[in-house]
């Protein structure tokens, strides 16, 4: 089971300008990982001031964090062949630990 993985307009910004490269590198790979397992350790779901129920959040290394929003297909598509997307996680911001919540 795989996902699709779109990147909003923020996300891609924070990350060409406001992320030293070499880490901006670490964290793209992180959320191309997100393709294979949208839910990997660590993952945590968000809470609080607006957040919904869908949006997650992986830590890159100490500092980074990339919140993402994953659909689950509908209940009644049919089963998936072989390396067809059956969802989508939107990554939805990029930052430092200390701003990206606020």
């Amino acid at each position: 089971m795989s996902y699709e993985v779109t990147v909003s307009r923020p996300a891609e910004k924070s990350l060409a300008r406001r992320i030293a490269p070499e880490r901006a590198d670490r964290i793209r790979r992180a959320i191309e990982d997100l393709a294979g397992d949208p839910r990997p350790r660590g993952a945590r779901k968000m809470r609080g001031t607006g957040r919904t129920a869908e949006d997650w959040r992986i830590a890159v290394g100490r500092d980074y964090r990339v919140v993402y929003r994953i659909e689950e297909p509908h209940p009644d598509h049919p089963e998936p062949a072989e390396g067809d997307l059956v969802g989508l996680v939107t990554v939805l911001d990029v930052g430092h630990r200390q701003g990206i919540y606020g």
